[in-house]
């Protein structure tokens, strides 16, 4: 299936394989490790689509309009998302999974966060010690440490400092301090590896601490979109068989999933 593409489509992004009977754009905000079914050799073969996947950043759904993109990938409550769907520009979001966000603990660990049950112990557990934790104003971790200060009651004290610090700087910040914080796992481990951070993650499996992550299709401008392989890419990435090889996902260092499958909260 050849679909007709303009010179300047996806030119910076670098093909993972090399089947050419259709090509098929997908562009997902932010930055990943080996993401879960990476487009998904299975797919190609299956279909004669070749994927290319781009990391982009918050104008995704802009580069989608101007037919960068056959279906874009990112966090559902993202508020772009949702405009380029009330304008009618893509279809309706589908759910493919959850990323984690995960507590960054010191060389230590002085409040036995490793060990806390949930979240909300470990929160409880570093309020108790008075441990420093450095609050991270990402607007998503951000949302989960106020739910889990208010969980645990509202405490006060020295030990929560917020200097409005956001991403890396707020991981640093705890390290220098020999603290806490919390971050997306995977910015964090693109941290570690690229720079180096004295901060170990743990993940809990909470909801409180997973986002979900959807793909929409491009609808428009017609001519520059495939839409009809966008939507067998999605409804691959959707499909049970897919949605197991997600769960099943590991990084190094981490034996336990690190994305959780989503595909269930779609009409099935």
């Amino acid at each position: 299936m050849q679909v007709p593409l303009p010179a300047n489509r996806c030119e910076s992004q670098q093909p993972a394989f090399s089947l050419v009977e259709g090509h098929l754009c997908v562009n997902r905000r932010g930055p990943g490790i080996n993401q879960p079914a990476r487009s998904g050799s299975d797919f190609e073969e299956a279909s004669g689509y070749t994927v290319t996947v781009t990391n982009a950043g918050p104008d995704i759904f802009d580069q989608a309009r101007h037919g960068n993109a056959d279906l874009v990938m990112a966090h559902l409550g993202f508020t772009p998302l949702h405009d380029f769907v009330r304008t009618f520009r893509g279809e309706w979001p589908a759910t493919v999974f959850s990323n984690t966000v995960a507590f960054l603990i010191p060389p230590g660990d002085p409040a036995g966060v490793r060990d806390a049950a949930d979240p909300v112990e470990a929160f409880e557990l570093i309020a108790e010690h008075e441990a420093p934790f450095v609050v991270n104003n990402l607007g998503e971790t951000l949302y989960i440490t106020d739910t889990l200060w208010n969980a645990v009651g509202r405490p006060d004290g020295e030990w929560l400092i917020d200097l409005g610090q956001s991403g890396a700087p707020a991981v640093r910040e705890a390290e220098r301090r020999g603290g806490y914080t919390i971050w997306g796992l995977h910015p964090f481990l693109n941290l570690r590896q690229q720079q180096g951070v004295d901060l170990e993650p743990v993940v809990y499996h909470d909801s409180l601490m997973q986002r979900v992550i959807a793909t929409v299709v491009v609808r428009r401008p017609r001519l520059l979109v495939n839409e009809e392989g966008a939507l067998a890419l999605q409804e691959y990435l959707t499909q049970p068989a897919t949605q197991a090889q997600i769960r099943s996902f590991r990084v190094p260092g981490i034996d336990e999933p690190v994305f959780w499958p989503a595909g269930n909260q779609n009409d099935n």
